[in-house]
């Protein structure tokens, strides 16, 4: 498709970087991509005759196991709980009771209604529905203190954001395989929370997002071996994350670029456990494969971050660091709410 140069270019040359990803090459794997808008499209905006989740609810909530210890599970990138969670929650049944979260809008449920034309992206309107489905979940099952873990960036900022507005509700955090917020630096300015707002909602918003296909989204999401390095479990994620409707992703993905904790890390005082993805040394190694260590690695101790997050790094594990080593993450998570004891 053509599109305007001026305006449409500068937008371009950021999301080069931002979005999505590089190509991929450590597995001989090279993803077309492609950049192909439609005008006619409106992806920030629902279907006509779309029905919607209630606001004060999330997408779905299972229990599972009868152990002593109360987790709540949260899933995103478009999956649900049980899915992401399935051999976690078969593993530690006799451990802990755990209350699986799928969010609105993934693993097949409805999203919620989209916000009214001109609210900003910065309000975060979805994940902050997400976040008090959260606390009217602890408060219906009178949960005392259960630890929210979290996997991928979604369930982190909601998990990040109740331990800022409500940390007497939980006992602590594990955050597996999610970057921190993503970090956006554009001729050395570090955008902090005010201009990556104004960013999405004036620029990547309405002139990109707003018109991609279907095929742009899906060949410029992450590379397969980036959610697993097991053989052939990446390809299959990468097809269950692309399932939703193109229009949640987008939402999603916009209200995340908003998320900035850094001006609130000194309010912050809940214990956080990162599990984080070490990849391998040669898939790091890879010039075209920055984005991943900056963002999902080395993110997590620089601005300060090193004084809140307790991050671990798990070697030879994708962004799914479960399925890649999952006695070592089921060790770490642990000891972590041990030591919570």
């Amino acid at each position: 498709m053509k599109f305007y140069i001026t305006t449409l270019a500068k937008i371009l040359l950021i999301l080069s970087w931002t979005l999505l990803v590089p190509k991929s090459s450590i597995f001989g794997q090279k993803k077309e991509r492609s950049l192909e808008q439609d005008p006619l499209l409106n992806n920030l905006v629902h279907p006509d005759g779309y029905v919607t989740m209630d606001t004060t609810k999330l997408g779905n909530v299972v229990k599972r196991g009868s152990g002593p210890r109360d987790l709540i599970l949260i899933a995103g990138l478009g999956l649900s709980g049980e899915f992401v969670f399935k051999e976690f929650i078969e593993n530690n049944k006799s451990k802990y009771t755990m209350y699986v979260v799928t969010l609105a809008g993934y693993g097949g449920t409805q999203a919620y209604p989209m916000p009214a034309k001109g609210t900003s992206y910065g309000a975060r309107t979805w994940l902050t529905y997400g976040q008090h489905g959260i606390l009217n979940l602890i408060d219906k099952h009178q949960l005392v203190a259960p630890v929210l873990v979290s996997y991928s960036t979604e369930g982190h900022i909601i998990a990040m954001q109740i331990a800022k507005d409500d940390p007497d509700k939980i006992g602590g955090i594990v955050s597996i395989g999610a970057e921190p917020f993503r970090r956006m630096v554009y001729n050395g300015n570090d955008f902090g929370s005010t201009l990556r707002t104004t960013k999405v909602d004036k620029g990547w918003a309405p002139k990109w997002f707003k018109t991609v296909t279907k095929k742009t989204w899906d060949s410029n999401m992450y590379a397969d071996e980036a959610y697993s390095l097991t053989p052939g479990l990446g390809n299959q994620l990468a097809s269950k994350i692309n399932e939703p409707d193109l229009q949640v992703m987008v939402r999603y993905l916009c209200e995340q670029w908003t998320f900035d904790p850094r001006p609130t890390y000194s309010e912050i005082n809940t214990p956080i456990l990162a599990i984080v993805p070490g990849f391998t040394a040669e898939f790091l190694a890879d010039p075209e494969n920055q984005l991943y260590k900056n963002s999902f690695v080395e993110s997590w101790t620089k601005d300060g971050g090193d004084k809140i997050y307790k991050s671990h790094v798990i070697e030879r594990a994708g962004l799914f660091v479960y399925h890649d080593q999952p006695e070592k993450v089921d060790k770490l998570i642990y000891n972590f709410i041990k030591e919570l004891e």
